[in-house]
């Protein structure tokens, strides 16, 4: 490795404990929903830099492979039954990320579902930053659910006689709620990756690279589990619930312009 090399290395590793500095911050319960937010879309746009950087160090290296393909393991939980459509969103998150997943429910001594259990393959550098960001990201999607279910509630009292009518349709907003966040908020991610090393690379082929990326996470997947079978998608019962969601996706902030437009960025520079 030359100096300059050496030197490169040192402020991605700097990068990247900065990254997790500011992930930490994002997490803690003391925070706000809005420094949360702040500190979450700080990390995305650093987050797209440090992979680029990283890639451009293992090519002045000489380094033709690409990163390694890594195994990432989280828990759903199932809060208001809310997990099969928790577990379809991290798993659009996942793939906008260029991963793929394996997915299983596990009952409690009830056989009802007590959590799933996801395993995913993706790039080692995002595998590490999804671990970080996941808590984050959930963190500004309850709190706009939240939101957005006390308006709907409001909406129901007015046209259901009954409160377990309310009750039931209020549990399929939440529900699909999760969906539709999930879908758009991947979209967004993919969007805001691609543009991000088209801009640093000048090459026009950032969806290439997250292609190549999935692909490999796809053998990966493949490889290490040979017998797989194709779960169905959660089924949508509130179109409310569903359309809510897209419209918070498109509220999850994931990028510096975002903030820098909300004037959040101050002290998180750290």
């Amino acid at each position: 490795m030359t100096e300059q090399q050496d030197i490169d290395q040192k402020k991605i590793e700097r990068m990247k404990r900065r990254i997790k500095k500011i992930l930490d911050r994002a997490n803690h319960t003391g925070q706000s929903k809005e420094e949360a937010e702040a500190a979450a879309a700080l990390a995305h746009e650093l987050m797209a830099q440090y992979q680029i950087e990283e890639a451009d160090l293992r090519d002045a290296a000489g380094e033709q492979q690409p990163e390694d393909i890594v195994q990432h393991t989280v828990l759903i939980p199932n809060p208001g039954n809310t997990g099969r459509q928790r577990r379809a969103a991290f798993e659009q998150i996942a793939m906008a990320y260029g991963g793929v997943t394996v997915a299983w429910r596990e009952p409690d001594d009830n056989g009802s579902t007590a959590h799933y259990t996801i395993v995913a393959f993706m790039p080692a550098s995002t595998a590490e930053f999804l671990e970080l960001m996941w808590p984050a990201m959930v963190l500004q999607a309850e709190g706009m659910l939240a939101q957005d279910a006390k308006g709907e509630r409001e909406y129901l009292s007015g046209a259901w006689r009954t409160q377990k009518e309310i009750n039931r349709e209020m549990a399929r907003f939440r529900r699909d709620w999760w969906v539709g966040w999930g879908q758009r908020t991947a979209a967004k991610i993919r969007s805001v990756r691609a543009k991000a090393f088209d801009e640093a690379r000048g090459t026009g082929s950032g969806e290439l690279v997250l292609l190549s990326d999935h692909e490999r996470s796809k053998a990966a997947r493949d490889k290490r589990f040979t017998k797989l079978r194709t779960a169905k998608g959660p089924k949508i019962q509130s179109g409310a619930g569903l359309n809510a969601g897209l419209v918070a996706g498109m509220r999850t902030l994931i990028g510096q312009t975002e903030l820098a437009d909300q004037g959040a960025m101050s002290g998180l520079g750290g």
